[in-house]
Formats: C-alpha cells, sequence, structure tokens
C-alpha cells in the first residue's frame, strides 16, 4: 500500500506542475479523497489493534497522530516563512504572501488575520480559510463584491504559507472523530455516508455554484464519507479478503486505469468508481504489502513529499527567474527535488521521533500489564 501512497503524492506534484513522464495521474482533488480513504482504513486499524484498549487510548492516540503529522509541517512552515523572508529583503519589499498579509494588517483586519496565524501554529482550521475571498477594502468574503469581478479579490488559500495544509487539518478532523466512528456499526457507518451524501447534495443544489464548489473541495464534512468508506473496507476485511482472486485484479486494474489516466477524464462518475475500486481492494493490498520493507519506506516519504513539495516549487521557481529561465516549473524535476528533501524529513525528523512514538505506545501497554 506504500507504493499506492506514493503514487497519489505524486499525483499531486504533478497537478501543481506539470505531467510527469506525460502522465497526469488523477489530479489533485481526486488523489486527496483516495488518500482520505486509505486513512479512514489504516486508523481503524491501528485503533483495534493498538489503542481502543489501551488506558487513556483517546488521548494517547490523539497525541501520537500529532507527532506524526506536526513535526514535519512545522519544519516545512519555517521553511516557507523563511523563504519569503529572504526573497522579500532580496526584492527589498514584501513579496507575495506577504504583501498580503500587510494589506490586511494595514485595514486593520487583525482578528482574521490571528485566526489565521492560529491555524498555521495548529494546522487545524487551515480549510476553512481556503473558502473566503479577501479584498483589501472589505476583509474576508464568501463571495467577491461585485458578483466575483473584483479585480483586487484574492483566495483565501494564498494567505496560508503551506496551503496544501488544508488536507491535514481535514485529517486532524478527522482522527479526533476516527476513536467514535470505529466503534459505530456498519449500518450507522452507511448511514453517516448518506447523510453525507445528502449534504453535498444540498450544497451543490442551493448554494450558489462559485461558492458551493469551494464548499464541497474544502470542508470537512464533505470529505467524512471518504473516511467512512475506509472504515467500512476495514470492517468488511474478511468479506472482501475472500473474494475471487479474478474480482480482485479487475477491481485493482480498474483503480491502476484511474489513477493514471483519469486527469482529464471530467465524468461525474469516476471519483465514486475510484473510490469504490479502492475500498474494495484495500485489505487486499494492505495484507499483501504490510511485511515489505521498500513497500513501506515508499509509503513513508508519501507524506513528506505532499507536505514540502509546493515549498521545493517556490524555490525552483526564485531559482529559474534568478539566471532568467521563464516557465512552469517541471514535473519529474518537481519529484526528484521532494523525493530528497522528503528522504531528509524522514531520515532525520520521522524516524526518531517515530521511535518516541513507539515507546510511547509499548510504556501504556506494559502499564495496563502492570495494572492488571
Amino acid at each position: 500500500m506504500g507504493c499506492l501512497r506514493f503514487i497519489l503524492a505524486t499525483s499531486v506534484v504533478a497537478a501543481h506542475s506539470t505531467p510527469i513522464f506525460g502522465l497526469s495521474f488523477t489530479g489533485g482533488l481526486l488523489a486527496v479523497q483516495l488518500f482520505f480513504i486509505i486513512s479512514g482504513y489504516y486508523m481503524a486499524l491501528i485503533l483495534e489493534s493498538k489503542y481502543l484498549n489501551q488506558p487513556s487510548g483517546y488521548q494517547l492516540f490523539i497525541s501520537n497522530r500529532f507527532l506524526r503529522i506536526f513535526p514535519n509541517y512545522l519544519v516545512v512552515l519555517v521553511l516557507s516563512l523563511g523563504f519569503y523572508a529572504v526573497a522579500s529583503i532580496y526584492l527589498k519589499k514584501p513579496v507575495d504572501r506577504l504583501e498580503l498579509w500587510q494589506q490586511a494588517w494595514t485595514e486593520g483586519r487583525f482578528l482574521p488575520l490571528g485566526l489565521i496565524g492560529l491555524s498555521h501554529l495548529t494546522i487545524i482550521g487551515q480549510e476553512f480559510w481556503s473558502v473566503p475571498w479577501f479584498e483589501p477594502s472589505s476583509g474576508f468574503l464568501l463571495e467577491p463584491s461585485g458578483g466575483g469581478q473584483g479585480a483586487d479579490a484574492t483566495p483565501g488559500w494564498r494567505f496560508l504559507f503551506v496551503p496544501q495544509a488544508w488536507t491535514i487539518g481535514v485529517e486532524l478532523t478527522f482522527y479526533f472523530l476516527a476513536p467514535f466512528l470505529v466503534r459505530r456499526s456498519t449500518r450507522q457507518i452507511f448511514l453517516l455516508i448518506l447523510i453525507g451524501l445528502f449534504g453535498r447534495w444540498c450544497v451543490s443544489r442551493f448554494v450558489s455554484e462559485p461558492l458551493s464548489i469551494r464548499m464541497l473541495y474544502y470542508l470537512f464534512p464533505f470529505h467524512l464519507h471518504f473516511f467512512c468508506f475506509g472504515i467500512l473496507a476495514f470492517k468488511f476485511r474478511d468479506q472482501m479478503n475472500r473474494m475471487p482472486r479474478l474480482m480482485f485484479y479487475v477491481l485493482a486494474g480498474i483503480l491502476t486505469g484511474l489513477i493514471f489516466f483519469s486527469a482529464n477524464l471530467k465524468h461525474g462518475a469516476i471519483p465514486w468508481l475510484a473510490a469504490g475500486c479502492l475500498a474494495v481492494v484495500l485489505p487486499g493490498l494492505f495484507d499483501a504489502t504490510k511485511n515489505n520493507k521498500w513497500d513501506r519506506t515508499l509509503g513513508e516519504l508519501s507524506y513528506p513529499i505532499y507536505i514540502c513539495h509546493v515549498f521545493v516549487k517556490w524555490l525552483l521557481l526564485a531559482v529559474a527567474t534568478v539566471i532568467g529561465f521563464k516557465g512552469e516549473v517541471n514535473g519529474l524535476i518537481l519529484l526528484i527535488a521532494s523525493v530528497l528533501l522528503s528522504w531528509l524529513l524522514y531520515s532525520f525528523v520521522d524516524r526518531p521521533i517515530d521511535r518516541y512514538r513507539q515507546s510511547r505506545l509499548t510504556r501504556s501497554r506494559q502499564g495496563a500489564i502492570g495494572n492488571g
């Protein structure tokens, strides 16, 4: 399953640059949604096997997930802030995001800026600030003034220094709910999925299109059903592992084709077909690869690649500008550079902290045995 996660991270890199070896893969949003399904499955697995029966299991689970997510994010946030500071000093004026922050500060938008700053420190809530627009004269608005014709309207996500981290905010919201969701019956999980789909329909039907698109793209309630697909895959893992091997290979083949070639397919059924195929084959994929060291390493690189690749893109663009090269960042170059930085993050950040996380879990288990 690590290879799948690596390919999905590569899909996001391609979505933010150029095709890699001529492939655009799934496109960014579908790759993220498939990540959510994998997360739902994996959280259900580790909760049942490691945390649910531990003393203070909920607190241990949440704190360990923060330790898994936050250190890499913090490093990339510091690098991104440093990049903008150096660029501003070099150009002798605030640039891009810093210029937006300066405009908002000058106009007295102190409360929104404080909340955005808090979301930078916690990750939580960044998805909400991706929905509104900002106009210096009017502040943060759900819709730009003048019916979207305002020349100075800027998407809210441009205030974020790790803009792709909105998905991590969605993930963290799921982590808070996961211990409760995993205990729910399959009927209740199905009901949550139906409620989520009905909510999507209501927003698309009754909210103006530009706003509804952003709400459905960014906000957690409209992604919860993807996590639930993963939880259902875990609950039905025994039944799915008993499916005929031919059916498994057919569904895995369809999923592979969609991941590699669906970026230019606009049919609305594509995400649901990919989500359904992934949910059905997830248990088999996990069992087939869980003991493969190389597959696990590729999977461990997927999050660092995802969280650092936008910073790497900014850095490459800056270097290209200085040397006089104009054009979009090449996807393959961006991927290679992101993998190199990701390996450093994995080696010097992830691995030491993961040892600490595992030691916390071991001590908790030993304490439970001693109390028993």
